[in-house]
């Protein structure tokens, strides 16, 4: 018993002194300083930034018509998911849709846009992955009418685990994908303001 107790004692002293030798979290930074300003790396946030107005200055707002349609895709093996939802698209009418998409694919090509060769830089991948993130938009091209598939991604390689992300410009379902899709029209204009009468 007087092991035991003893025994007790000391971890309760080991305790504190523990507890005593952890230093204290760093203190958030004044408005206005940064990491470095504290003595911390600087690749080190210590707090979220706090929103400033005026910071977005060219953004544009267009609502949705509340009315949506939606619909769940469905791709099986060998199905080119990009191709299908331009035919998807055409079959339905689709007026401005956006999409999540979940499965696997058997191939793909991720890419990144170079702005200054006005090109894609693209990797081909040919074997087994996960789709790890799916997420896109089907538009009109304004001039022709067309209709823009536009995917960003990341698919993970099976074989290791090796993460690709970007621009998703080919996508050859493996066993399956599930594309899960909203599609909207643009509100209608309001009508022309008319003269009071004289």
């Amino acid at each position: 018993m007087w092991k035991l107790a003893n025994g007790i004692i000391l971890a309760v002293a080991l305790t504190g002194a523990a507890q005593a030798q952890t230093p204290a979290p760093a203190p958030l930074p004044p408005p206005g300083e940064d990491a470095t300003t504290m003595g911390l790396p600087a690749e080190y946030l210590p707090s979220m930034p706090v929103p400033q107005k005026g910071q977005a200055p060219t953004m544009r707002v267009t609502e949705l018509n509340p009315q949506k349609r939606s619909f769940q895709i469905i791709f099986s093996r060998g199905d080119e998911v990009i191709q299908g939802l331009v035919e998807f698209a055409n079959q339905n009418k689709i007026g401005i849709a956006h999409f999540t998409a979940l499965g696997a694919l058997q191939s793909a090509a991720v890419s990144w846009f170079e702005p200054v060769k006005r090109i894609f830089k693209t990797i081909r991948l040919n074997e087994p992955m996960e789709v790890a993130s799916f997420i896109g938009t089907i538009t009109r091209n304004p001039t022709t009418g067309a209709y823009i598939v536009h995917i960003h991604g990341s698919v993970t390689i099976y074989r290791n685990g090796t993460v690709y992300a970007g621009h998703i410009t080919e996508a050859k379902t493996g066993p399956t994908v599930h594309v899960y899709l909203d599609d909207s029209a643009p509100l209608a204009p309001p009508p022309a303001a008319t003269p009071p009468p004289n």
